[in-house]
């Protein structure tokens, strides 16, 4: 009876790591675990990104709020600009229904020097393990790549987890590779940080005046 408790509790444990193992890599896809994501902590590195030589940039960490309040901020893609996207200088929604939209974003990139433009498709689709997921790529502008996803998922009643990953190049060969990795990679990081600041700033938003 001892041992077969103990199997038990041991399966327990091990699909209970699983699961967790689960969640942090469909949320960040890095496969960090959540406890490593305590005390404010994100985990950032870089990918390579499929047919180029460039590397996609990805962090996870936990936004300590519902994910309701998340979800909403990280869908009202016409704010991008002015509550946390860091190098967006306008956000613009040519066209939307649901989460489905057209974007118009303008960006300065490559420590200022260059100036992109782009229509992009965002579209949000929740996934069978209870994971939101909101891509946006890239239909035209002045941009070779343009790719960018988010991952939501709820932990608990106030912390969601969050992964963003992206990678951003100019159609200019005067900006070399490593600077566009770089900031690709510090990019994703700075996301996570600002998503949790226009968090807090949206829920302490007067009344009327937080977005919808």
């Amino acid at each position: 009876m001892k041992a077969r408790l103990q199997t038990l509790l041991w399966g327990f444990s091990f699909l209970s790591s699983l699961v967790l193992g689960t969640v942090s890599a469909q949320a960040g896809e890095l496969g960090v675990p959540v406890e490593r994501l305590n005390d404010g902590n994100i985990e950032t590195r870089t990918t390579p990104h499929p047919g180029t030589e460039l590397l996609a940039g990805s962090s996870v960490g936990i936004v300590e709020a519902p994910y309701e309040e998340v979800l909403k901020v990280v869908e009202d893609y016409g704010r991008y600009a002015d509550r946390f996207m860091p190098h967006f200088d306008k956000s613009k929604v040519l066209s939307r229904r649901g989460s489905a939209a057209l974007v118009y974003i303008e960006a300065t990139i490559a420590k200022g020097m260059v100036k992109v433009w782009a229509q992009v498709k965002v579209r949000g689709m929740d996934q069978a393990d209870g994971t939101r997921v909101v891509e946006a790529k890239l239909m035209k502008g002045n941009l070779a790549v343009m790719h960018a996803r988010f991952h939501l998922k709820k932990l608990d009643a106030g912390r969601t987890l969050v992964g963003f990953k992206m990678i951003m190049d100019p159609d200019l060969k005067v900006v070399p590779d490593s600077l566009v990795n770089a900031e690709n990679e510090k990019w994703s990081r700075r996301v996570i940080k600002r998503l949790r600041r226009a968090v807090v700033e949206r829920r302490a938003a007067p009344t009327g005046k937080a977005a919808p």
